[in-house]
């Protein structure tokens, strides 16, 4: 049921605001997950990280996705950094 409403909400947006419901997630998500330099030196907090790569992963094939479309998705710098750490 989730997919279905979201899959209708997403047909419904415009471009420019499919663009900032990205970059909002994106924000969000660096706001919770660890970035590389604090996970250099703390393990522990590979753990908390753990719990967010689903969702960064989502973000990343949402995307991804929309590279096919006439209108694709803008990698911003926020979703480069996010990936970088996301892969550490």
């Amino acid at each position: 049921m989730h997919r279905l409403v979201q899959q209708e909400c997403l047909f419904r947006i415009s471009d420019t605001q499919r663009q900032e419901a990205l970059d909002a997630a994106i924000k969000l998500l660096l706001g919770k997950f660890p970035s590389r330099g604090s996970m250099v030196t703390m393990d522990h907090l590979w753990e908390e990280g753990d719990g967010y790569l689903l969702q960064i992963a989502s973000v990343a094939n949402r995307w991804l996705e929309s590279r096919q479309t006439s209108q694709p998705l803008l990698a911003t710098t926020n979703f480069c950094v996010l990936m970088a750490d996301a892969a550490w």
